[in-house]
């Protein structure tokens, strides 16, 4: 039997104890410690540690699911963080497959040896739902056995007996495929079919069930280098471009196994998981940037002979327009930010956005001004674990931008994140929504 997974679960920027974050990762220093060095921890002033990662991370039979840090303060079971868990890696692999993360461990279009255990997962057991099993299959031509004829060896090396001047043959040549019992390659290959379903399903939303036999330890097939000989021996004859792909993949993950020294250690996600709220929301709310860019002045450096270079300019993360109405214009700026309001005792707010964020965003109204629209919206966008799909909670002032206020709006990531995955916009009606409510407080 394989051995049981151990789920643990964490949330980004949630700061805990050294000796606390050390037994999250069950006690090993080895990962620890690279975690620190390629800052994927970070300590506060108070020597807490955190993690400053959205995604996975894997060594011996543990599986850390680090979720983003507006589930913090939030306690949920086990499977309804493993089915959100599960969303937030289809997001990371989306993005991955068609933008660039600043610092990611996501799926690439590449083979790579160096590619975390979850890719490697993710790609067997995609393979297997779509050709199966590897299978080693002998060719033989049998006499009149079931099959397809081999005519060219039967008119070749049997007569046959004519009637109406037309051959007809008793016996006859056939190709029969025959499978092969027991191959390596095929046990391997179920081996880690059954490995990756067991440790990796839930969280990559694989349900089926794999019922084949198989070996309970990958040493049970020989020593790792013994099992890499068959694969290089199988992979000098082999011709398709399945089992090339298959093969080299098995050598790969079968390679890393051999070299690893800290129990099968490996990350997926980021460390920038602002960029993935980003995308995500840009994706929903059909961001319409593009179309304004030249709108936007742009600074000019002068000397004092007359000469100037002109440099970049601010660029909004989002621009959406509701059509009806004489039109409605947006300008939102999707931020990864745990940003509250609290009452104890006075008044405060926490994790709200700088004044770089709230100036800029103040300037958005500057540029755009002379657009003609019926009405135009400034807002923040932040995530919060919400039952519908936004929430207004405030708005921002700054006395030297007169009359103008930034209008803070919580979103449902779950909602979000459905809408990227599915390639389905919140749509004119939703945005009519929030243009009404937005125009129900400026009242």
């Amino acid at each position: 039997m394989m051995k049981k997974v151990d789920y643990i679960i964490a949330v980004e920027g949630d700061y805990h104890s050294h000796k606390t974050l050390l037994s999250l990762l069950q006690g090993n220093e080895k990962v620890y410690q690279y975690l620190f060095q390629q800052n994927y921890l970070r300590s506060d002033s108070g020597n807490s540690v955190a993690f400053d990662f959205v995604g996975l991370i894997t060594f011996d039979n543990a599986v850390v699911c680090i979720l983003p840090k507006y589930y913090k303060n939030h306690s949920f079971s086990e499977d309804i963080i493993i089915t959100d868990f599960s969303s937030i890696i289809k997001v990371l692999k989306k993005v991955g497959h068609s933008d660039s993360i600043p610092d990611s461990k996501n799926i690439s279009n590449n083979e790579n040896i160096n590619l975390s255990e979850l890719v490697f997962a993710d790609r067997f057991l995609r393979d297997y739902l779509d050709y199966g099993l590897f299978n080693k299959n002998k060719v033989s031509v049998l006499l009149n056995v079931e099959g397809e004829v081999d005519w060219a060896q039967t008119v070749s090396n049997l007569d046959p007996i004519f009637s109406n001047g037309r051959p007809i043959y008793n016996d006859i040549y056939v190709h029969s495929v025959i499978t092969e019992e027991f191959n390596l390659i095929t046990e391997l290959h179920k081996w880690t079919i059954k490995y990756c379903l067991s440790k990796f399903g839930r969280i990559l939303d694989y349900n089926f069930l794999f019922t084949d036999d198989c070996i309970s330890d990958i040493s049970a097939l020989g020593s790792v280098e013994f099992i890499l000989n068959v694969l290089r021996k199988e992979l000098s004859i082999t011709y398709t471009d399945r089992e090339i792909l298959l093969i080299r993949r098995l050598m790969s993950f079968i390679d890393n196994l051999k070299n690893d020294h800290s129990g099968n250690f490996s990350l997926f996600g980021t460390g920038y998981f602002h960029v993935i709220w980003e995308k995500a929301c840009s994706a929903v709310f059909s961001n319409k940037i593009s179309q304004f860019l030249s709108i936007i002045p742009s600074p000019h450096w002068h000397n004092f002979q007359g000469n100037y270079a002109i440099k970049d300019t601010l660029r909004p993360d989002i621009i959406s327009i509701l059509e009806e109405d004489d039109g409605k214009f947006f300008v939102f700026d999707a931020k990864y930010y745990n940003v509250a309001y609290l009452n104890n005792p006075g008044f405060t707010v926490s994790g709200n956005p700088g004044i770089g964020d709230v100036g800029k965003q103040f300037l958005y109204d500057i540029a755009f001004m002379d657009l003609q629209y019926k009405a135009k919206y400034n807002c923040f966008l932040f995530p919060k674990l919400l039952e519908d799909f936004f929430e207004v909670f405030g708005f921002v002032t700054f006395p030297i931008f007169n009359n103008s206020s930034i209008y803070n709006i919580y979103l449902s990531p779950h909602h979000v994140f459905k809408g990227f995955l599915n390639n389905k916009s919140i749509g004119q009606q939703s945005l009519n929504v929030i243009a009404d409510k937005l125009d129900e407080i400026k009242e």
